[in-house]
């Protein structure tokens, strides 16, 4: 939105009435209908050739977004010459811009300039608008992305309504945060979060989200996590400066309070953070340095604590302000918004960017971005539908919501599917998926990086196939020490666990394990996959070794048997001790989260016998098979085909 400096009426409009002169105060108190009003019902006390009447009517009918009216009085202003014709120069390039005709704009805008003083405090604003202009020229004969909507005046009102979020229990209903003024008042409204379904079409009449979360502060609804239980908000005395809290949904519609605790440098519902999951957040800031205004910036979690914040870097931020990030899905795709005027129509723009390609942003085009603020992007997991917030003047209101339907689906809202074409099995052509080992760099944490669309992949893969099982193991950093090395590999599947359970994944038929093996010698962390049983019939699966030998140490399709150390809880993965098992060879440590424990092995032994043998603590011995423990039932059936689980099961 553009704030220009506007020289007070009543300094221009002295010797008038005194109705006139209350009027005027009117204008100065932003009482907009009253002005008009006053106006249309004092004709008979004004001089009808007055330009000062003319220039308030006019004013007002801009204020209100009324276009129309507007420019027709500020043309007759330019018909006779008077003191107010300059004012009316700026207020026509403002419609004009508004309307996108951008080069009677900036014809206007620029007699403007001529008008001023160099000193004029508008002038560096008008240049920034006349600059919009020209990228709006290059911009506006793009094809379009998308269908943009008002939301209509059912959710939108003559108040400020923004910030639109989703959640994924709810695929009907968009959550907002509006405020409701009253005309007259120059303090910030009460801003409360509603939300509205949608049912037939037509949007319902908006409702309060809860009476118990909304209170005399202000909130602002900030998001879900991905399970949609736990809301995300903002709530302080005013909009500049408070906290964000969490909030759990319980299916008695309580809530239970707690207040966040990441390392931002200062809450503000103008900067709202966007939560990719608890453990990564992108969030805008201009006090902790950068290139220019407010730059984006993301934090981290990895074992309970908040890394610092690092920038993300020239290819995202620019000199001019960044914000309202929105990250897609995939992972790799960022939504945000950017008032720099080299590349945007007017105000924010809405900009796309890959973040694990060299590409500049991508300006979204309209009519997603107008000359207004358009801010607040978020997608729907259908991949056509998205909503933002807009200020533009076509509005009811302060800022409205608007909904895009786009002509072809955002790839990005979807995980990537790693189908490398088409391959045969059983001579019928079916889908092919392959799942590469990963190895980490450094710090890298898979679901904070590139690696983690493989993980999104791997959902509808378990859920369309319920006999199949997926085992994930890490292998610890080579270059840390034993126990950092080992409990930092937990985390991480710790992490992954956490993140499977909060997604749509139906059957979570996963095992996690730690693994250390002197073959693998990567240096960095290692993580594996493979599948077994069912494997199903109407697609082709594989999986890339992490290294030579891996086969071996997890002893896939082999019988195996290793010795049962000890069992750790779950939760208490940094005060675990492990130095008393260092010196044991092939160690296992698979996690149980449903059992609340961690269960380490050691040995790979290719007999009963021979791990009896040197089994000198007399530790429980375990028979694995395909890399699964088996039970003494589950043995007795296979020995048949292994005769050698006859002296196990005994």
């Amino acid at each position: 939105m553009l704030f220009l400096y506007l020289y007070p009426l009543y300094s221009l409009a002295q010797g008038n009435t005194k109705r006139f002169n209350e009027a005027n105060e009117l204008f100065q108190q932003k009482r907009y209908d009253e002005v008009l009003s006053y106006l249309q019902v004092g004709k008979k006390f004004f001089k009808t050739e007055s330009p000062e009447i003319t220039f308030l009517s006019a004013a007002s009918y801009y204020y209100k977004n009324k276009l129309d009216e507007a420019e027709i009085e500020f043309v007759s202003l330019l018909k006779n010459k008077n003191s107010l014709q300059v004012e009316a120069l700026l207020f026509l390039g403002q419609i004009r811009f508004h309307r996108q005709d951008f080069i009677t704009a900036s014809s206007y805008l620029k007699s403007y300039l001529k008008a001023i003083s160099p000193s004029h405090p508008n002038r560096n604003e008008v240049r920034n608008i006349i600059r919009h202009c020209a990228t709006g020229l290059a911009i506006q004969y793009r094809n379009p992305l998308a269908v943009v909507e008002n939301l209509g005046g059912q959710v939108n009102t003559q108040g400020d309504e923004f910030a639109p979020f989703l959640n994924p229990l709810y695929q009907n209903r968009i959550y907002y945060t509006a405020a409701n003024p009253t005309e007259g008042k120059e303090d910030l409204p009460q801003t409360d979060i509603y939300y509205c379904a949608k049912e037939d079409g037509v949007w319902e009449k908006p409702k309060l989200f809860s009476p118990i979360l909304n209170s005399p502060n202000h909130e602002v609804g900030i998001g879900f996590n991905p399970s949609g239980q736990v809301l995300y908000y903002f709530r302080g005395n005013n909009l500049l400066q408070g906290a964000i809290f969490t909030d759990t949904i319980r299916k008695s519609g309580k809530f239970k309070i707690n207040p966040f605790y990441p390392t931002f440098d200062r809450v503000s519902a103008q900067t709202p953070p966007h939560f990719i999951s608890d453990t990564l957040i992108i969030f805008a800031s201009n006090t902790l340095g950068g290139k220019g205004g407010y730059d984006l910036f993301k934090i981290s979690k990895r074992n309970g604590i908040w890394s610092k914040p690092e920038n993300m870097g020239p290819e995202v931020n620019s000199l001019y302000d960044e914000n309202y990030p929105f990250l897609a899905p995939d992972g790799i795709t960022l939504y945000f918004s950017s008032n720099n005027p080299e590349k945007s129509l007017g105000g924010f723009d809405i900009f796309k960017i890959s973040l694990n390609s060299a590409q500049v942003p991508e300006n979204m085009g309209t009519p997603i971005n107008s000359t207004a603020d358009d801010t607040h992007f978020t997608a729907a997991r259908d991949g056509v539908t998205a909503y933002f917030a807009s200020n533009r003047k076509s509005g009811y209101g302060a800022r409205d919501l608007y909904t895009a339907y786009f002509f072809a689906p955002l790839s990005e809202m979807k995980p990537q599917s790693f189908t490398a074409g088409i391959a045969f099995k059983d001579d019928q052509k079916v889908d092919y998926f392959e799942f590469n080992a990963i190895v980490l760099n450094g710090a890298e944490h898979p679901l904070e990086s590139g690696n983690k669309p493989y993980f999104n992949a791997l959902i509808p893969v378990l859920n369309e196939n319920d006999g199949l099982k997926l085992f994930i193991s890490a292998y610890p950093h080579k270059d840390l020490d034993f126990g950092t090395g080992v409990r930092n590999s937990l985390f991480t599947l710790v992490d992954i666990h956490r993140f499977f359970s909060q997604s749509s994944l139906k059957h979570p038929n996963i095992n996690y394990r730690v693994i250390c093996s002197p073959l693998f010698d990567k240096g960095n962390q290692g993580i594996s996959f493979r599948f077994s049983g069912a494997k199903p019939m109407d697609m082709a699966l594989n999986t890339n070794l992490l290294f030579d030998g891996e086969n071996g140490n997890i002893a896939q399709d082999a019988l195996c048997f290793k010795w049962l150390l000890k069992e750790i809880p779950y939760t208490d993965i940094q005060n675990i001790n492990i130095e008393d098992i260092k010196g044991h060879e092939n160690l296992l440590f698979e996690i149980l989260p449903d059992k609340d424990k961690i269960v380490i092995y050691s040995g790979l032994f290719s007999s009963f016998e021979l791990a009896q043998w040197s089994n000198n603590k007399n530790y429980e011995i375990v028979a694995f098979l395909d890399g699964e423990k088996l039970s003494k039932e589950q043995a007795s059936k296979l020995i048949s085909t292994y005769p050698v689980l006859s002296d196990y099961i005994k």
